[in-house]
């Protein structure tokens, strides 16, 4: 899976996770814990934003900067956001047994 990818997807899950729990910790789904540039960070947590799977953030642009900061307003997953998981999962599931049955199978 591309990096991207699984970036958006742990953030999503981080966020699922979270629902339960009040005062959501912004930096458990920081660029540092993702082990990605904060440039990349950035551009996900915005098309994030603007495909509406996160909600509760806002974008801040200060003089002098290339690129926002974020401040957590609040921060959680939308129904979009889960639907993306779901529909991910099960492709990973659908993926992963199309292979077994390739393993298994010789000749596929």
């Amino acid at each position: 899976m591309d990096v991207n990818f699984k970036s958006i997807y742990k953030i999503l899950k981080t966020l699922e996770q979270e629902m339960d729990t009040e005062g959501f910790d912004f930096d458990s789904i920081s660029h540092e814990v993702l082990k990605i540039s904060e440039l990349r960070w950035t551009r996900l947590m915005q098309m994030l934003i603007e495909n509406h799977y996160i909600d509760g953030v806002e974008e801040i642009y200060m003089m002098g900067q290339t690129y926002p900061e974020f401040k957590n307003m609040d921060v959680r997953i939308t129904l979009e956001g889960l639907q993306y998981l779901e529909e991910n999962s099960m492709m990973t599931k659908i993926k992963n047994a199309v292979k077994e049955i390739k393993d298994f199978i010789p000749g596929l």
